[in-house]
């Protein structure tokens, strides 16, 4: 964690810790939602069903974000986690696909973002 400030101050990454802006003279701003590029994971809930794996990489592939990892656990008999690590991707394209993930008919719960510095 402090190497990640440190990076912070010293301006070293591409992609800012949590999106903050450069440079420091002037303070820390956090930049525009649509600006912010970084790696993300995401948990998606759904009903474990046949096709649903198909549907929801067909979304990531509409806005641009490629997948890392994807690993897939078991909740009950009838719905899963789907959980997924991106490679750099638009945080605005990022909440575009997890808009139109919610409102999939076999999805569960809301879906659960954090980016990964």
């Amino acid at each position: 964690m402090v190497a990640n400030i440190i990076d912070i101050v010293r301006s070293g990454k591409r992609a800012p810790m949590l999106g903050f802006d450069k440079p420091l003279e002037h303070g820390l701003s956090l930049k525009s939602r649509d600006d912010i590029v970084s790696k993300y994971y995401l948990r998606l809930k759904v009903a474990d069903k046949p096709g649903v794996l198909a549907q929801i990489t067909q979304l990531f592939g509409k806005y641009d974000i490629s997948i890392e990892t994807m690993l897939q656990r078991p909740v009950d008999s009838e719905s899963a986690n789907l959980l997924f690590s991106t490679h750099e991707a638009l945080e605005r394209n990022v909440q575009e696909v997890l808009s139109n993930v919610e409102s999939l008919e076999f999805v569960v719960a809301a879906p659960v973002m954090i980016r990964i510095v």
